[in-house]
């Protein structure tokens, strides 16, 4: 009889009899051998809003982000600002539970890659933020790049009207990446979100998504826009 083969992990806990998080690591993906992969969504970055419920934006730490931090949901960590490359946008529409009277507003699905980690992220941006990638898709189309070649730093940007304050991500469109392992791997992960962008959804399943034509806004506005006291009631994130 064939002895079955056993990973590290598996060894590891029955010589010790303890199961650690080092030891589960070599067995990742057990018990999901049947999961459907576009069930799968990647992580998202998440920027805090005043009206966010940050009880479930705790931290590994049991600490809670601040009102215009970011917070990742794989990591469970928040911050200030980060450096990326978007590998991947798709225009949709999106429906505010708070104000359905409005109808089906746009909205912009992406893919990032943090340069940090090389980890692979989701962001939805909506109302004000659904401007905020006009200047990476127009330096693209003018350099005549993928726009995963460009460098991006992403922070914050606080705006606010008589209805209250809120943040806006800002994406600032920086010099163009070089290395050549890095290139192939933005390359590879953009070819394969492409490949699969109809099945691409991080909307929450009671958002009542629905898909609109790929080509963005022809409006390209600073990134110091929109002007508060000019913000119209769709550019409100609540």
């Amino acid at each position: 009889m064939t002895k079955k083969a056993t990973t590290e992990g598996e060894t590891s806990a029955k010589e010790t009899g303890i199961v650690t998080l080092d030891s589960l690591r070599s067995m990742a993906g057990v018990g999901m051998s049947h999961v459907d992969k576009s069930d799968i969504r990647p992580p998202q970055i998440l920027l805090v809003q005043k009206s966010a419920n940050l009880d479930e934006m705790v931290d590994v730490h049991g600490y809670k982000p601040s009102f215009g931090q970011f917070f990742d949901t794989g990591e469970r960590r928040f911050f200030d600002e980060f450096d990326c490359y978007v590998v991947f946008a798709k225009k949709g529409t999106w429906i505010n539970r708070r104000k359905p009277e409005l109808g089906e507003l746009d909205q912009y699905s992406m893919i990032g890659v943090r340069k940090d980690s090389g980890r692979i992220f989701g962001m939805l941006l909506r109302a004000s933020a659904r401007f905020a990638l006009n200047g990476l898709f127009s330096s693209a189309v003018d350099q005549k790049l993928p726009m995963f070649a460009f460098n991006v730093h992403v922070e914050s940007k606080k705006l606010s009207n008589t209805e209250g304050e809120w943040v806006v991500p800002v994406f600032r469109v920086g010099e163009l990446e070089t290395d050549p392992s890095q290139l192939s791997y933005l390359m590879k992960t953009a070819k394969q979100f492409d490949a699969h962008a109809e099945g691409l959804d991080l909307n929450e399943a009671d958002e009542s998504p629905s898909p609109t034509s790929s080509s963005f806004s022809q409006r390209t506005p600073s990134q110091d826009e929109p002007e508060a006291s000019h913000a119209e009631e769709i550019d409100i994130p609540f």
